[in-house]
């Protein structure tokens, strides 16, 4: 389980750099990240999760179903 997390911490790095660095240029970014969707088997623990060791913003979740969590990470 803490590898798929170091991945996903990873991931998630690499996402955030490449936005920050397409932001500073002026020349158009060659591939962007739009989002990421992930599987759980308990979205309120996952959620306290990402809350907790990222300190993402959350966004509101156009659902509104309760079963979805939506971050804005960039």
């Amino acid at each position: 389980m803490s590898r798929f997390f170091s991945r996903l911490v990873c991931l998630i790095s690499l996402f955030m750099f490449g936005n920050i660095k397409a932001q500073t240029s002026s020349a158009k970014p060659k591939a962007l990240l739009n989002h990421v969707a992930i599987y759980v088997v308990d979205l309120q623990k996952t959620t306290a999760f990402y809350d907790e060791m990222f300190g993402f913003d959350t966004i509101p979740e156009p659902f509104h179903d309760g079963k979805h969590t939506w971050y804005a990470i960039a």
